[in-house]
């Protein structure tokens, strides 16, 4: 039976929906600019009434209404474009952390004014061509030295700003961990508080709003999923593993790996294994330090051994204004200290490893000739970490009767392998190692040389036998005196010390005394002139000559595909960063649309609800006279 005094019970529900209405509008225009904040709304729903079927229902006219209840404050989310959000967010962060970083590398090599590597570089040809002029001054190899000395002031300082970069990356690898941990403590630390909250029947909006910030700042480090299917656990995977299961959280953690050259790395810290490389700031930290920067190390590196190989081996057989010959142009901090390159890589005080980095044959070749005869060549693979492990570690190379000497060399510089060959001044074939591509093999050093015919033997005067690579006769590094299988009349240079660019000097006696400095091919006591500018030409020519610095034929090609190379990957960068710039705003204005709190239409409802809660209020006035007239009527 329905209360004489019921419609005060019904009147206080209308005034109390009314004013929590109202205070959630407060509440929206309270976080108006709070990042991440979604607009809440009263979800009002009618109070359950009198007299519902059933067999001791009152016989009354119809159902009797009890007033108003809040059913639920919820959220408006549309869960599509937050997992839109989530799924772009790594790949907007991968590109904007690359492109930031490419416009660093950019800068590296985009100097102007007379200070840059580049304008050293052609002063340095420039002074070798003014010495083959003026051959018997003094004053032109001054020159020559003064600028020599600033060309590798120059390479230094440009490895010097690489190295720092690197450093900067590494450096951000382990910031990054650090908040990817803070983020899923706390991650897990609210999806405790959610639950809590959820077992008592509310809704926790602004942990929920709060805990979707984390996982949206979250997504911009690493490529992850959320899965909400449980309604008792929130999940977040990362490729395809899970990181957070409700109140546990999966942490990662840094550490340095061996043979990694100072390099942290990431892995899981529960089963140390490590981490897959896909989107994120966090991969593109990692590709950035172990790909991009190494390779304009490597480059910068490559460029410097090879510019001192060639010149010195040129410059060995010349003669200076003293009569001496045989002296090194530039000089560099050998990998070892055994003239033979020999080494004792696990310090055992046996050695066992051979680490030289060129080798020379002892006759001179016809770039054009056929080669007459048969064979192949096995070169040790250039892998990387990236690399198929299932790929035969070695490259063959075969050649053929009608093939000429071009042609080999031209198809061992395209093989894949980790050796770059040329004929030289004296038309000599010579092989030099490139940096390695593995963090576990040292830079600069012939891995494994092999061939079953006479074009590495008694052709070119490379080894001293043919063979195949499992062998007596295959040179292989992975031993002591490996330089006994070459050709007596060959010869050789001993690998550089990690980072030559870092270390490589003009030769200090030719600093002190520029009349060292060897122009002429002959000396006077041997029939020649010590005036003779023959040596200082060639090498002058080296500049343009085709000796195959990488994937480049010559000096000058190598400093314009160095520019284009990291034009292009930093144009790239820049696209694909706008690319997913432009996805993200349009998707957060949908968001927007639909999370934002209006101030229009928080004004309209706040005006609604003080209407309903006046209507409450009159109506609960109307009943207080009703109730003072029955009152005195009785």
């Amino acid at each position: 039976m329905q209360s004489t005094f019921s419609g005060v019970e019904l009147s206080k529900r209308a005034l109390f929906a009314q004013m929590q209405g109202l205070t959630t509008v407060g509440h929206n225009l309270s976080n108006i600019n709070t990042a991440g904040y979604s607009k809440q709304n009263v979800r009002l729903q009618s109070t359950q009434p009198l007299y519902e079927p059933g067999a001791m229902r009152r016989h009354t006219p119809g159902q009797i209404g009890q007033g108003v209840d809040i059913a639920a404050i919820v959220r408006q989310r549309d869960m599509q474009i937050e997992g839109q959000i989530v799924e772009f967010s790594h790949l907007e962060g991968f590109w904007n952390k690359k492109s930031s970083y490419m416009l660093k590398l950019e800068e590296v090599y985009n100097e102007v004014g007379n200070s840059s590597l580049r304008n050293a570089f052609d002063k340095f040809w420039e002074s070798w061509q003014e010495v083959s002029v003026y051959p018997e001054q003094v004053g032109s190899r001054q020159v020559l030295v003064r600028r020599s000395e600033t060309l590798m002031s120059e390479v230094k300082t440009q490895h010097s700003r690489l190295s720092q970069i690197e450093e900067a990356l590494n450096t951000e690898v382990n910031v990054i961990v650090g908040t990817i941990n803070t983020l899923l403590a706390d991650i897990s630390a609210l999806n405790r508080r959610i639950e809590e909250v959820r077992q008592l029947g509310d809704n926790p909006n602004d942990l929920l709003d709060r805990r979707d910030v984390l996982v949206g700042q979250l997504s911009h480090i690493i490529n992850v999923q959320t899965d909400e299917s449980d309604p008792d656990e929130f999940f977040v995977h990362f490729n395809g593993k899970v990181i957070v299961q409700g109140k546990i959280n999966r942490p990662l953690e840094v550490y340095l790996p061996e043979n990694s050259r100072g390099n942290t790395d990431v892995r899981w810290a529960d089963t140390q294994d490590s981490i897959d490389r896909t989107g994120g700031t966090l991969s593109a930290v990692l590709e950035l330090r172990d790909t991009d920067v190494k390779h304009e190390l490597d480059n910068l590196n490559l460029f410097t051994i090879s510019l001192t190989d060639a010149v010195n081996r040129l410059h060995r057989q010349g003669f200076g204004l003293t009569g001496e010959t045989g002296v090194s142009f530039f000089t560099e901090s050998s990998a070892v200290i055994d003239a033979r390159g020999n080494f004792d890589s696990d310090n055992d005080g046996v050695l066992d490893q051979t680490l030289v980095y060129s080798l020379g044959g002892a006759h001179s070749l016809d770039s054009t000739a056929l080669i007459g005869f048969e064979g192949e060549i096995t070169l040790e693979r250039a892998i990387d970490s990236t690399t198929s492990s299932t790929l035969d570690p070695f490259v063959t190379i075969g050649y053929g009767a009608n093939d000429t000497v071009q042609d080999v060399i031209d198809r061992i510089n395209a093989s894949g392998s980790q050796i770059n060959a040329y004929l030289d001044n004296n038309s000599r074939l010579i092989m030099r190692a490139v940096p390695s591509q593995s963090f576990d093999t040292p830079d600069f050093v012939i891995k494994s040389i092999a061939d079953t015919g006479e074009f590495l033997a008694g052709y070119s005067g490379l080894l001293a036998n043919p063979g195949s690579i499992d062998s007596l006769n295959a040179y292989t590094w992975q031993t002591a005196d490996a330089l006994s299988v070459l050709n007596p009349q060959s010869d050789f240079g001993v690998a550089p010390f990690k980072n030559p660019s870092a270390y490589t000097e003009v030769n200090a006696a030719i600093v002190e005394d520029p009349r060292l400095v060897a122009a002429s091919e002959q000396y006077a006591l041997s029939g020649g002139e010590p005036g003779d500018g023959n040596l200082a030409r060639k090498i002058a020519s080296l500049r343009s000559q085709n000796i195959q610095i990488g994937l480049s034929k010559n000096f000058n090609d190598f400093f314009a595909d160095a520019l284009a190379f990291i034009g292009s990957k930093g144009e790239e960068a820049e696209t694909k960063m706008k690319t997913y710039d432009l996805i993200l705003q349009k998707l957060g204005d949908q968001q927007q649309a639909v999370a934002g709190v209006n101030l229009d239409e928080e004004l309209q409802d706040m005006i609604k609800y003080q209407t309903g809660y006046e209507a409450a209020a009159r109506f609960l006035t109307n009943l207080e006279e009703m109730y003072e007239v029955l009152l005195t009527m009785v």
